[in-house]
């Protein structure tokens, strides 16, 4: 219960400055609340229902507006500020007068305890219950540099909270990002290669498998420069196909069929 205020009202409104979080999702914890329990004999007793205390405790429990006052050429601004912040202010509310110089009060009728709210479910972190907050990207944000910037406001963070309370992260998706690209440079890198010796092998001819080569680093470069420029994310199909499909095959018949023009003459 303490681990879940200390959520939300600690960790989650400092992770909502960070730029590019639109929203931090909690889950697991118990959230803390004060029930009132009532005694449906006692209540029956002294002619009350259910409903009635639920009702009466509604309306010493909100801040209303009493309107304005004017004084002076000033306006004054009049309001009941009755918000409880302890089970013993609502055990202390006034119900009614029952015939007798006391009132009755909720005490008199129900039980005033902290508890919490029913669950619907709990979070687990490593087979021990935990809470867990899940900070949301804005739409069109870059992953990357969000993921690394909540990441440096969680160590600010871990200064704010009590002693003994551990903030660290559960899942950093700036590693799978991080991962995704290695997987990307290696790929194209050992795909450039694998043409390379492809081209040499069935053309038979270095300078024409290197000219057609040269197309993968330039189709690359070109394809890069116009995505930063448009603001266009990229994946290793989009830029495989780039590089070894639409690139790669017109350079290929190009090459092909100059060698094929130039051999004959080269035998005359």
């Amino acid at each position: 219960m303490a681990l879940k205020q200390i959520q939300e009202y600690v960790i989650s409104p400092l992770l909502r400055s960070t730029p590019g979080v639109a929203e931090v999702n909690t889950s697991g914890g118990y959230e803390r609340q004060i029930v009132v329990m009532p005694d449906l004999a006692r209540l029956a007793s002294v002619g009350l229902t259910v409903e009635e205390l639920a009702e009466k405790v509604r309306e010493n429990t909100q801040n209303v507006g009493g309107g304005l006052v004017e004084i002076g050429g000033e306006q004054i601004v009049i309001r009941a500020s009755s918000r409880v912040s302890t089970a013993e202010e609502i055990a202390g509310i006034s119900l009614k007068f029952a015939g007798s110089a006391q009132p009755l009060l909720v005490q008199d009728v129900a039980q005033v305890a902290i508890g919490s709210s029913y669950r619907t479910g709990a979070a687990t972190a490593n087979g021990d219950e935990a809470v867990i907050g899940g900070a949301l990207m804005l739409a069109g944000g870059n992953s990357r540099i969000v993921a690394r910037d909540v990441g440096a406001k969680l160590a600010h963070i871990q200064e704010k909270v009590p002693p003994g309370v551990e903030v660290r992260p559960l899942y950093n998706r700036s590693d799978l990002v991080n991962r995704t690209l290695h997987t990307v440079e290696k790929n194209l890198f050992e795909g450039a290669l694998l043409v390379v010796v492809v081209l040499f092998a069935l053309l038979g001819n270095l300078r024409a498998a290197l000219i057609v080569a040269l197309a993968i680093p330039l189709s690359m470069l070109f394809a890069i420069t116009g995505m930063v420029e448009s603001r266009v994310s990229g994946n290793l199909m989009s830029l495989g196909a780039i590089d070894f499909g639409l690139i790669i095959d017109g350079a290929v018949v190009m090459v092909e069929n100059i060698i094929r023009h130039l051999a004959p003459k080269q035998m005359e």
